[in-house]
């Protein structure tokens, strides 16, 4: 049974990875982690609507334990929609720092697939101050890519064409 954690479940793109992954066959349980713990009843409500026969549940840290995949989603809020991901590097660092020792103490195997911004930098951080191992530290950037094809299509109105038009490097101005 995979049992997927998610840290910063309450948030949108938190809530969103949440119902993608109580839609995969495999996935079994789900822990949902955040610190506003009303919106977060919301999303459970939801979640345990539409997928009844998984456990989808609100966890603390602890709940980490036992968990296969750690999705980190959370992050210091984009108040006004700033383009330069790195912006956010030094209110993340001080999460991150929270998360990193929960994970080293109670699930310190699990994959960890890093949504937060700026991701690259923040999965360094997590190798090198937690000394995870670099196959176990995923950054998931595909927004960015989605986010361009999808412009593409609206700017040449190619609605029913697929297109493919992956993003190299880091998010912002660089």
């Amino acid at each position: 049974m995979t049992k997927i954690s998610i840290i910063g479940a309450a948030g949108t793109l938190g809530a969103a990875i949440a119902f993608q992954m109580a839609n995969k066959e495999k996935v079994r349980k789900i822990c949902l982690i955040d610190i506003d713990k009303n919106l977060l009843k919301n999303h459970l409500m939801d979640l345990q609507n539409a997928y009844p026969d998984k456990n989808i549940y609100i966890g603390d840290y602890a709940e980490l334990r036992n968990s296969t995949i750690i999705i980190i989603s959370a992050g210091v809020p984009n108040r006004n929609n700033i383009s330069n991901r790195n912006v956010f590097l030094k209110g993340n660092l001080s999460l991150f720092k929270e998360f990193g020792e929960k994970i080293r103490k109670y699930s310190p195997d699990s994959l960890i697939v890093t949504v937060s911004n700026p991701v690259d930098l923040l999965n360094y951080y997590l190798y090198k101050e937690f000394r995870f191992s670099r196959k176990q530290l995923i950054g998931y950037t595909m927004n960015d890519s989605l986010r361009f094809e999808w412009a593409l299509r609206e700017v040449l109105y190619l609605y029913d064409d697929k297109i493919v038009a992956p993003v190299l490097g880091e998010h912002g101005e660089t």
